[in-house]
């Protein structure tokens, strides 16, 4: 009796160990399907990010000599039909560029939505001059544009100016998407920045008269690639990235976005942020710092670019500035000219066949003596901010991407030659 009873348990014993190693091995193989699959995820979400960053720089290189060409040409036309059709051509060329900017925007936001780098800031002035920078549209329309800011919380018993701290590059980039969006869906009347600042929070709201939303799609518009409006009639152009990248970028800084509308009467886009409050305290910069840009140290620049109309636009730009430049159209050219001529500035492309733009920028350095301490910036169509990291942990100076105004290249010039000029 006592045998069979120990038989029994051994029987049940090995059962049950071999149970577990069934048990084990399928966990085993779905730990291994589970690895598979992210593993196919992960190299899916690499494949989508190269191919948009390859096409960002494939659509914006050929963007840089339309837009920049485009403003050249325009600032020389008098003839009003000209300046016209010149206008529509830019506005196109930027609405393109735009899109492009905010489908990478987005992508990255899905990424890494955190990311925030905090500055002190005058954000009265970001807010005027995101109206200066909307105001040709609006004149277009005839609309008038204003802003008004207020403290509360004991901010105006204290009176003077305040700063406030935050990401100001999101901050911008929210309230430039709320500016946009009142001035494309409003025809007559107004579009306004107002901001209410107390200890620990800012509020930013921008008001339109408009042709307003209806209730029932008010949380649609902050839903990516939606339009309230999808028929094949509808007015307004864009792809519905705008507000849904506000509303990542308003999560990333801890605050939120919301929205107050009344259809056929106008819209409030507003935002809410914390912050820390700081008093404004006067420019330290003296008046002979401010004549030192005038000065005509550091006029020498060598441009290193590949691609033919894009050299040639920034060697015009130049020109007009007051610079010289040398040109090279390669990575090993370039360094052939650093060899030959001392320049007080380089702009160097990334993107070469022969040489990349580090291999040329560490070659310059490393064999012309001329040329050690001369300033390099990046200057590409590749214009995510992990390139502009890569570039500057690599050694370059500063970072350019395309396309860019006039007015940002020439204040990139000025600092690296008035640094010149003080070292």
């Amino acid at each position: 009796m006592l045998e069979g009873q120990v038989s029994d348990y051994t029987v049940t014993v090995f059962q049950g160990i071999e149970e577990l190693k069934e048990a084990e091995e399928a966990l085993k193989q779905r730990n291994r399907e589970l690895e598979s699959a992210r593993d196919r995820a992960e190299a899916s979400s690499r494949a989508k990010d190269d191919f948009l960053s390859i096409m960002s720089h494939e659509l914006r290189t050929p963007l840089n000599p339309i837009i920049g060409f485009g403003n050249l040409i325009n600032d020389e036309l008098e003839d009003p039909e000209l300046l016209e059709q010149m206008g529509v051509l830019l506005n196109s060329a930027s609405h393109l560029l735009r899109l492009i900017e905010s489908v990478l925007e987005y992508t990255k936001l899905e990424r890494d939505p955190s990311q925030c780098e905090v500055t002190v800031f005058d954000y009265r002035s970001v807010c005027e001059n995101l109206l200066g920078s909307v105001k040709l549209e609006a004149d277009k329309k005839t609309l008038s544009v204003g802003a008004e800011h207020r403290f509360a919380g004991g901010l105006e018993e204290k009176g003077g100016d305040f700063h406030i701290v935050c990401d100001k590059t999101k901050f911008e980039q929210i309230a430039l998407n709320f500016l946009v969006n009142a001035i494309k869906f409003t025809s007559e009347g107004s579009v306004s920045i107002e901001t209410l600042l107390v200890p620990g929070k800012l509020r930013l709201s921008v008001k339109d008269t408009g042709i307003g939303i209806a209730e029932e799609d008010i949380e649609k518009v902050f839903q990516a690639f939606t339009q309230v409006d999808s028929s094949l009639r509808r007015k307004h152009q864009g792809i519905g990235l705008g507000l849904a990248i506000s509303s990542k970028l308003a999560e990333a800084m801890g605050g939120e976005i919301g929205c107050r509308s009344e259809l056929g009467k106008g819209t409030e886009f507003w935002l809410e942020i914390p912050v820390d409050v700081e008093a404004a305290h006067p420019s330290a910069a003296s008046a002979e710092e401010a004549a030192t840009l005038t000065q005509t140290a550091g006029k020498c620049v060598l441009v290193v670019e590949d691609d033919t109309e894009n050299r040639r636009l920034i060697e015009v730009q130049l020109k007009k500035l007051g610079y010289e430049t040398i040109s090279a159209s390669s990575g090993a050219e370039a360094v052939e000219r650093a060899d030959e001529a001392q320049v007080d500035l380089v702009l160097m492309d990334l993107e070469m066949d022969d040489m990349d733009g580090f291999e040329a920028m560490e070659e310059i350095r490393q064999r012309s003596e001329k040329n050690k301490e001369t300033p390099v910036i990046a200057f590409t169509a590749h214009a995510s901010a992990i390139t502009e990291a890569q570039c500057k942990e690599r050694g370059f100076d500063d970072f350019l991407a395309k396309p860019y105004s006039v007015m940002v290249l020439e204040k990139k010039l000025r600092l690296w030659r008035d640094r010149r000029i003080k070292a």
